[in-house]
């Protein structure tokens, strides 16, 4: 729990560099070990030598993933770097807040503009439901387009037609 699961493969997040994991706790417990029981079965290693390259160069290119980044400082930053020292006075107070309001602005703008990265759909039983509620019809294509937005979903998926296409 102390480290958790380290990938093969990491995309950036709007956390990276926080102190968020358990070993940063004041009152963490110690790493101890226990007593294996159950013999593990590992899978077969993967060939990261092709796949992982190919990955870090499509993050590296893509505008969305730079942008994550960006968010990722302005963020920490707010957060952790309180900034430089000012006059306690009206005006030296409203830029302050001009600043970090103009950084939230940042940091929680929506894109609504994003393309489609790929095509998603529901299952036939899925489609013969939401004939019956309209209502459910109109949340379950907004998920869906969501969904297709989503470009850790859409890495991922590059990355397993990586692993199952030959070189």
């Amino acid at each position: 729990q102390a480290v958790g699961v380290v990938p093969d493969i990491k995309l950036p997040s709007l956390y990276d560099n926080f102190k968020t994991s358990e070993n940063n706790k004041p009152h963490v417990l110690p790493n101890t070990s226990t007593q294996v029981t159950l013999e593990h079965l590992a899978l077969p290693e993967l060939n990261l030598k092709v796949i992982k390259p190919k990955s870090e160069l499509r993050v590296s290119n893509n505008e969305s993933f730079k942008k994550i980044v960006e968010i990722n400082d302005a963020f920490y930053n707010l957060i952790y770097n309180k900034g430089r020292k000012y006059r306690l006075s009206l005006q030296s107070i409203s830029e302050e807040r001009k600043q970090r309001e103009a950084t939230f602005d940042f940091i929680f703008k929506e894109n609504e503009d994003s393309p489609s990265l790929f095509k998603i759909l529901n299952t036939k039983s899925t489609n013969e439901l939401l004939e019956y509620n309209n209502e459910d019809k109109v949340q379950n294509n907004m998920v869906l387009k969501t969904l297709s937005q989503d470009i850790y979903i859409n890495e991922a998926k590059l990355i397993l037609k990586d692993l199952i296409t030959p070189n």
